[in-house]
């Protein structure tokens, strides 16, 4: 099928974009919203498909069907986000596709503002993605079979079962602290917090002496009962998160990643994990640039006449930002290079903030040289002042 026609470098032919089928495709948990339609965004096909492997076959078929009809000689597919209910669609349409694109979220929402009446229906959705698919073809992540592969898969799988569980460790956590403040305020001097099996387990010894003595209220003895069942499922999370690790560390050990980790200080099992869960391939990003604004650590500039400011944003995935944050504070404490890049920005006026942020990008664009290039990390020798 010809598609777009990748080798390294992406080229567009305008007649073969022209005489293209363009499929918008707005997911959702049980069913999507596919709109085909033309170059113009004449709706030659309005339909929607339960998420089911049948009924997938059922669309490739009506899909195939209309480009030999109207004589089309390419077909372009579109999806809104694809990371998470729109996963198994994609995986089934790149049997028979080569490509299916990625259209974010905020560029179909930027196409229902512009409409004179701001609703919010899939149809509008899925047009969205056909206009984005007509107008920013170029400017899109390309979704391949090496982008759904079943490591990727499965890296993204225990990604998220791990994040589910932290997120519920944190809220047991802050169960504990509450219960805390009612049963001993002064615990805070002990214990800060509940991170460690030794500050668990000193708090389950305390609220065990708190059951047993007789002068204590009913009150007081239920919130301590409490405490031990909070401390028990957060012991519980933590030796299902060390299993989930360990899975993460097993499977990356064997893989091309793993020389990444060994020679780039900062980057652990986990991190590389979430990482890989959000890109899958780095062959989806065409340019730097383009990964560090999914990274969302590009600044946008405002222009006007001759003057031009650039401010920062929040655009991009929050949980990559995160990732990236966390390395290089690592790095800026453990590894000479980043901590002198970072000291010469504060240096130069910037605000601690404004710092970090020239530090992310640093080392988002390494990460990208070595995930694309498959190479390990060399540390450069640094001269001496």
């Amino acid at each position: 099928m010809e598609t777009i026609l990748q080798n390294k470098t992406m080229y567009l032919n305008l007649e073969m974009l022209t005489n293209s089928l363009y499929v918008g495709i707005d997911p959702h948990k049980y069913e999507h919203h596919i709109i085909i339609a033309n170059r113009h965004m004449d709706v030659l096909r309005e339909l929607k498909v339960k998420n089911s492997s049948s009924d997938i076959n059922l669309l490739i078929k009506e899909i195939n069907k209309i480009k030999t009809k109207g004589y089309f000689n390419n077909v372009i597919i579109g999806i809104e986000g694809y990371h998470g209910n729109g996963d198994f669609l994609t995986r089934n349409l790149l049997i028979s596709f080569d490509y299916v694109y990625e259209v974010p979220v905020c560029m179909t929402s930027r196409y229902r503002k512009s409409n004179v009446y701001r609703e919010k229906t899939d149809r509008i959705d899925a047009m969205g993605v056909i206009n984005g698919l007509t107008q920013h073809l170029s400017e899109l992540s390309v979704i391949n079979s090496e982008s759904s592969n079943e490591t990727s898969m499965m890296i993204k799988d225990l990604n998220m079962s791990r994040e589910r569980l932290v997120e519920f460790r944190i809220g047991q956590k802050n169960a504990v602290h509450h219960l805390m403040q009612h049963l001993d305020p002064e615990y805070i001097k002990v214990v800060k917090h509940f991170d460690s099996k030794k500050a668990r387990k000193q708090t389950k010894e305390f609220c065990s002496k708190v059951m047993t003595k007789k002068d204590v209220s009913n009150e007081l003895k239920l919130r301590a009962k409490l405490i031990i069942s909070h401390i028990d499922m957060i012991d519980n999370i933590v030796e299902q998160i060390n299993m989930l690790e360990k899975e993460m560390e097993n499977l990356l050990s064997t893989s091309k990643y793993m020389k990444i980790i060994e020679s780039y200080k900062g980057i652990s099992f986990v991190l590389m994990s979430q990482l890989l869960s959000h890109i899958y391939t780095i062959d989806r990003f065409a340019t730097p640039e383009k990964f560090c604004k999914y990274c969302g650590i590009t600044p946008v500039s405002f222009s006007s006449g001759n003057s031009t400011k650039f401010h920062n944003t929040k655009f991009g995935v929050k949980s990559l930002r995160t990732v990236l944050r966390t390395i290089s504070i690592v790095r800026i404490r453990r590894v000479p290079e980043d901590g002198e890049y970072y000291q010469k920005q504060l240096a130069r006026g910037k605000n601690p903030k404004q710092a970090m942020k020239l530090v992310m990008r640093r080392n988002a664009l390494t990460i990208y040289a070595l995930l694309r290039k498959d190479q390990a990390y060399i540390t450069p020798v640094l001269r001496a002042n």
